[in-house]
């Protein structure tokens, strides 16, 4: 009965679906299954005897004489490494270690369970890669949307712009001419009718494109932005920046804006606030742009929706330009928007 036992162990272990070995003090093989061998493409006793490292690639080999000396610290890890068979085809297991000390602690050997997860591997490798192409794809889808709005902008300032300004100047020129009063009263009105349509084109082309980020700086386009948002909303904003001298490249500064505007639409049309507190300052080698509203502030479900579009084009620009993004309900109330920029890629 005994002798059956011992039997059945012996085939669980061989004909187990993953790899098992274990190895002694010194690193070397002292045993190990079928499925191993297998997987190896030798035989049991090619194995045995010989040292781990030497079914190893050259850098999971490098890993593991690092690795081993400390292993005594361990009573479980778990590691990856790359083995190559003996036909010189190579894959990557994940290895379950556990290691087997004396009563006095003293390390014996290991007993080590493994499971091939080259294919694992493979796909995580392409779905890594797949994500890399979809954020390329999002700076550039970004960057032609930019450039859109800022021809567009330019066409507007252009062909609306300049032609209601040369319309007011001829009416202004007419209406010197007239002694008629009531005609005078109508060229007033009109002139009106012209400054408002002038000043609803340079709105319309700040919108698209703020001509202050090509122009002057960062903290200007904010505090512009500012303003817009506090007439249109009737929320009042309280800005602290501590810093007005910034040297930023164009294209940080837009991103910048992009994501500091799209928090100031997220206020506007979800957070039902009636304050806005805003902030920018450096701290050890950032730009920390802080947005905190104290409206209702938002949910879980909605920072993690894969239909929270407005929030993943923000954390698309913060990656573009190597930044941190963070959204999260604040503790006070309301939401909190933190976006640190590294300036030492970016200045």
């Amino acid at each position: 009965m005994n002798l059956h036992k011992i039997i059945d162990i012996t085939d669980l272990y061989d004909n187990a679906p993953d790899m098992y070995h274990s190895v002694d003090k010194n690193g070397i093989i002292i045993e190990c299954n079928e499925t191993e061998a297998k997987m190896l493409g030798y035989k049991k006793e090619e194995i045995i005897g010989k040292p781990i490292t030497y079914f190893m690639t050259e850098e999971s080999r490098k890993a593991q004489e690092e690795f081993f000396p400390n292993l005594e610290k361990y009573s479980f890890i778990q590691i990856e490494r790359d083995f190559v068979r003996k036909d010189g085809s190579v894959f990557t297991a994940a290895l379950n270690v556990y290691v087997e000390v004396d009563e006095k602690g003293n390390f014996i050997k290991t007993k080590t369970i493994g499971r091939d997860i080259t294919y694992r591997k493979k796909i995580e490798e392409e779905l890594r890669k797949s994500k890399e192409a979809l954020r390329k794809l999002s700076v550039y889808l970004q960057n032609v949307r930019e450039n859109e709005r800022k021809e567009i902008a330019r066409e507007i300032h252009d062909e609306l712009g300049q032609p209601l300004t040369a319309l007011k100047l001829s009416l202004s020129w007419i209406k010197k001419r007239i002694d008629d009063e009531i005609l005078n009263k109508k060229f007033d009105e009109t002139i009106n009718i012209v400054n408002s349509l002038i000043k609803q084109v340079q709105n319309l082309a700040n919108k698209l494109r703020p001509s202050l980020l090509d122009h002057l700086t960062l903290e200007d386009a904010i505090m512009w932005q500012i303003k817009e948002f506090e007439r249109n909303t009737s929320i009042t904003c309280h800005v602290d920046i501590a810093d007005n001298n910034l040297k930023l490249s164009k294209n940080l500064a837009l991103n910048i804006f992009r994501i500091f505007q799209e928090a100031l639409t997220n206020i506007a049309r979800h957070a039902n606030a009636t304050v806005v507190h805003v902030k920018m300052f450096r701290s050890n080698g950032s730009i920390l742009l802080i947005i905190k509203d104290n409206g209702v502030g938002i949910s879980e479900d909605k920072i993690k929706s894969p239909e929270s579009f407005g929030l993943m084009a923000m954390r698309e620009r913060a990656y573009s330009i190597n930044a941190t993004f963070d959204i999260r309900k604040s503790s006070e109330g309301g939401t909190e928007v933190i976006l640190s920029v590294p300036l030492k890629e970016n200045v």
